[in-house]
Formats: structure tokens, sequence, C-alpha cells
């Protein structure tokens, strides 16, 4: 984690590119794991901002949603939460249908 706290200082936010966003959605799922919640939003959310830059790509806004909704619950900010995952189901619907 330190070294990729010490990238993440010297990656521009229009330098970024999918893979970085794949990364900081690895670091912030490791970070929840390890109850580092206030970290583990920080990469979750520059991730989202990332994915909503560059768009699309195999990781996309459902899955940031759905990680921001955990940390959320682990943070124990139930209200908060069900609005990501509310956001997560929405967003992932039209991929994948109502079923």
């Amino acid at each position: 984690m330190p070294h990729l706290d010490s990238l993440i200082t010297k990656i521009e936010a229009d330098d970024e590119t999918l893979g970085a966003a794949e990364l900081y959605m690895s670091a912030g799922s490791f970070l929840v794991g390890q109850g580092q919640l206030i970290q583990a939003r920080h990469y979750a959310e520059r991730a989202h901002r990332t994915m909503a830059r560059i768009g699309g790509g195999p990781i996309g806004s459902p899955d940031i949603q759905n990680l921001l909704g955990q940390i959320q619950i682990a943070a124990g900010e139930a209200s908060a939460a069900s609005e990501h995952f509310k956001r997560a189901l929405d967003e992932a619907t039209p991929n994948f249908g109502e079923d």
C-alpha cells in the first residue's frame, strides 16, 4: 500500500487509465478487508472518478457503487449504503436485464 499511495500522488487525473481504475478498485476492496475504511473510500472514489471520465470497461460504475456501499455498511452507515446499492442495481439492470 505505501507504494500505491506514492504512485497515486504522481498520476494526474487526466492520465489515469482503466488499469489505474482497476488498481484503485482492488486496493479499495483490500482495504475494506483490513478495516481501513477511510483509505478504502478514497481509492473507491478515485476509481469512480476515473471510470466516469474514461467510461465503461470490465469494471464499471455498478462495481464501484457496490464497493462504496460495502464501505458504508462497514462504517455503520446503512442509509448511505442503500443509495450506493440502488445506483449499482440501476446501472447494472440495462446490461443484465430485470431478471
